[in-house]
């Protein structure tokens, strides 16, 4: 009887080993890791900034930080040890405001950025119409354009869109500023622009007067008032109507281009972002991607707020973005629960203009208006001073502002007093949305249970979208939702 009760344990123990072996535990009973990361410098991100040596992994699980000698327990036959030689390691990144698809580039022209003289700039997209095979009529779209740096006029060339104009009068041609929110066009671009009823009215001094008054303070024009080839915000959408598309290389599709997104993403160490503008299209894009198993992050997606103005119209436009976030509600990787807000534009302005392009962000107390001095080609341009818009000749001309657009009494103007009399007008900059619309937007997105995510970059968005935020806390505190602003530079 005993006799059969050893063999009993014996082939109990027997057992155990076997499923231990196959388990992978080490002699020291620990489970042996599928990687083992040591000779690494750990940043851990603790609470006090632990530095460790090793790291193990296990069916995806993080299961030691520690010493490269308490790490080698985790050692077993098929484990994958990487020295990494002194090199960091760190936590995955969460990027809270990225533009991810934007991070890879889709084949077609594309500056780079590169600070380009207007001189210089017009042989290499010259080059682009011939390298990309562009037929006559056909749009030359161009990527990354440096509006804030280069663009030097030349006396042939005053401004871009001379420059543009000097490139092809056969072609409309749209640059896509690297900021994603200025651009600039040639004349025959302006020519085909389109109102809000699709109707094509051609973008002129005329036009900016009547039609598109409202776009005014974001097209760069002249002393006369024609338009110098700068368009920027929601101007730009009455040349080129789908924008998103175009900056986001997405006329061929994003099938090609979101396996690159996932692994720019791996290669830069981030493992969570907020897609700052995600639209029904990208966000169908990303949901591919998670689909095909070549997913490296989980998004949060900020889906895009509706193009009407009217605040009547935001019930049925959280409809939409309910909707999108139902259909992603059991996604591993993906929460469409947020939502952007654009309440202002952005700082920059074109001092190389005449008169000078003023920001388009909103300011509370408004901008001062510049005078400049000195000359480009020896680099002594500079500020000299600002307009007074309270001394006497200002008050006329705001008194009778037309009375000025005559072009040899604006000269006599600009030689008397050293400016423009367009600059006797004081400039605010303007919102993006009609302000009661903002509240509203945040009020109802708040109470539909969505993050809310807000550009705000001057001191009018920021004061506006603030005040909101604190009125509707705790409403998203019920809901356990966050606000937030992006690009606060001035408040």
């Amino acid at each position: 009887m005993q006799s059969n009760f050893n063999q009993l344990l014996l082939c109990v123990a027997c057992f155990l080993l076997l499923v231990a072996c196959e388990s992978g535990s080490n002699s020291d009973g620990s489970a042996a890791a599928d990687l083992v990361l040591t000779n690494a410098y750990v940043y851990t991100v603790d609470e006090v900034d632990t530095v460790a040596e090793a790291v193990a992994v296990n069916d995806g699980e993080i299961v030691f930080v520690g010493s490269a000698e308490e790490a080698s327990a985790y050692i077993g036959e098929s484990t994958e040890v990487r020295d990494l030689g002194g090199a960091m390691l760190m936590p995955g990144i969460h990027d809270m405001h990225i533009h991810a698809l934007g991070t890879v580039e889709p084949d077609m022209c594309d500056l780079g950025s590169q600070s380009l003289s207007l001189e210089d700039m017009v042989p290499v997209l010259k080059e682009c119409i011939s390298t990309y095979d562009i037929a006559t009529g056909e749009w030359l779209i161009v990527l990354q354009w440096a509006f804030s740096g280069g663009n030097q006029p030349s006396e042939k060339l005053p401004h871009i869109r001379a420059a543009l104009d000097a490139v092809s009068t056969e072609h409309p041609i749209f640059l896509w500023g690297d900021d994603g929110h200025h651009a600039a066009a040639n004349s025959l671009a302006f020519a085909l622009a389109r109102n809000s009823d699709g109707e094509n009215v051609e973008i002129n001094a005329e036009t900016l007067k009547s039609e598109f008054s409202d776009y005014r303070p974001m097209i760069a024009v002249d002393a006369n008032g024609s338009p110098t080839g700068g368009v920027n915000e929601d101007a730009r959408l009455l040349l080129r109507s789908n924008g998103l598309a175009d900056m986001l290389g997405m006329s061929n599709g994003l099938d090609e281009t979101m396996p690159r997104v996932a692994r720019k993403m791996a290669e830069s160490g981030i493992t969570s972002l907020q897609d700052a503008i995600v639209t029904p299209e990208t966000l169908a894009a990303y949901g591919k991607l998670e689909d095909s198993g070549k997913m490296t992050f989980r998004l949060r997606a900020a889906l895009v707020e509706p193009p009407s103005e009217e605040i009547s119209e935001i019930d049925s436009h959280i409809e939409l973005l309910s909707s999108l976030r139902e259909e992603y509600e059991d996604s591993d990787l993906i929460s469409a629960n947020a939502v952007k807000l654009f309440a202002d534009a952005v700082l920059e302005g074109n001092p190389l203009t005449s008169p000078p392009t003023m920001p388009v962000a909103a300011l509370l107390d408004g901008f001062k208006q510049p005078i400049f001095g000195g000359s480009i080609e020896d680099g002594s341009f500079d500020i000299v001073g600002y307009v007074d818009p309270e001394r006497e000749t200002c008050k006329a001309v705001q008194a009778e502002p037309d009375a000025y657009s005559d072009a040899d009494r604006m000269e006599a103007f600009v030689s008397e007093f050293g400016f423009y009399p367009q600059q006797c007008i004081p400039h605010q900059g303007i919102l993006e949305h009609d302000e009661q619309f903002i509240r509203a937007y945040i009020r109802k997105t708040t109470e539909a249970g969505f993050h809310v995510h807000v550009h705000a970059l001057a001191d009018k968005a920021v004061r506006i979208a603030v005040d909101e935020f604190a009125k509707v806390k705790d409403i998203a505190d019920q809901h356990g939702t966050s606000q937030s602003l992006a690009h606060v530079q001035l408040a």
